[in-house]
């Protein structure tokens, strides 16, 4: 499917609205699609180019890096990922078992009009601003350093206030009295980092930094904040989660943050640092030991 880009602040071309009538509430809407390949297929109901589009919605195929980025960006507002390993590795499959005189897995059929031809169906995942990393990332398709990701950042006054980064599933919640003064909270991800002492992270590691709103300098907070980080299964890979924990940056090493906590239940690491650092979540590889056969 060839996808168009059309910039948020031009008139979109007469044909791309369609009508919303039938929605709730009713709305006009107007659906572009993202980088590309051919002419979209028109809708077969179209509003005279003299009505005015009130909304539109970005939409996207095959989840090339462009669209990806645009949905990081919040230009884009989804897009189609069908897994090119997963489709290469079941049509490999099913030509050897050709090749070797069997008949192929089939897991649905599909009508063609004629017969229920025996298929089987790949998983069709749409990605949003909500899943993009871990439908894209965490899976392995796509790596961190593929993308520019947005720095997350929010005014705290010193009633306090919370910074919640959708991206990575991290959230910080400050106190009153954190901060004297109110301070621009700034969030930024970095690439997984892994001790050289039998630890490995798991996808989680950012940065924070904070600023006073007024002078522009330096700020680190008086009060212990809380900090959140909400991990997948996929996520904590061959790592043991029972020992999932919060890291800083001390100089060259990374220090284990000593009031961080797993809960294995809810898949969240949870610590109330009293500083501001690089952070990642960490935990001691899982060992396999094989057995000692002797002659």
């Amino acid at each position: 499917m060839n996808e168009q880009v059309f910039p948020l602040d031009q008139v979109f071309p007469s044909g791309m609205a369609i009508d919303g009538a039938h929605l709730d509430p009713p709305r006009k809407l107007v659906y572009a699609w993202a980088p590309t390949m051919a002419p979209p297929v028109p809708s077969p109901t179209f509003l005279p180019p003299t009505r005015k589009v009130t909304s539109y919605m970005i939409t996207g195929q095959d989840a090339k890096k462009a669209s990806v980025q645009y949905i990081i960006d919040g230009k884009q507002s989804m897009t189609v990922f069908k897994d090119v390993r997963t489709l290469a590795k079941d049509a490999v499959a099913a030509a050897i078992t050709y090749l070797q005189g069997g008949t192929p897995v089939a897991t649905a059929t599909y009508n063609n009009g004629q017969i229920d031809v025996p298929s089987k169906p790949s998983a069709v995942v749409t990605v949003d601003k909500n899943n993009v990393r871990t439908a894209l990332i965490d899976s392995g398709y796509y790596q961190l350093t593929d993308f520019e990701w947005p720095i997350m950042s929010s005014v705290i006054p010193s009633s306090g206030g919370v910074l919640t980064s959708t991206f990575d599933s991290t959230t910080y919640l400050f106190p009153a009295g954190a901060f004297a003064n109110p301070v621009v909270i700034s969030h930024t991800m970095t690439s997984s980092a892994t001790s050289s002492t039998g630890l490995a992270g798991i996808g989680h590691s950012f940065a924070i930094a904070a600023v006073y709103s007024e002078t522009g300098q330096a700020a680190q907070p008086t009060k212990p904040y809380t900090v959140t980080v909400q991990y997948t299964d996929e996520q904590k890979g061959a790592v043991k989660e029972s020992t999932l924990a919060l890291y800083y940056r001390d100089g060259k090493q990374w220090v284990k943050e000593p009031t961080s906590t797993v809960d294995v239940d809810s898949n969240q690491v949870v610590a109330t640092p009293d500083h501001f650092s690089a952070w990642t979540v960490m935990g001691e590889i899982r060992k396999v030991y094989l057995p000692v056969v002797r002659r």
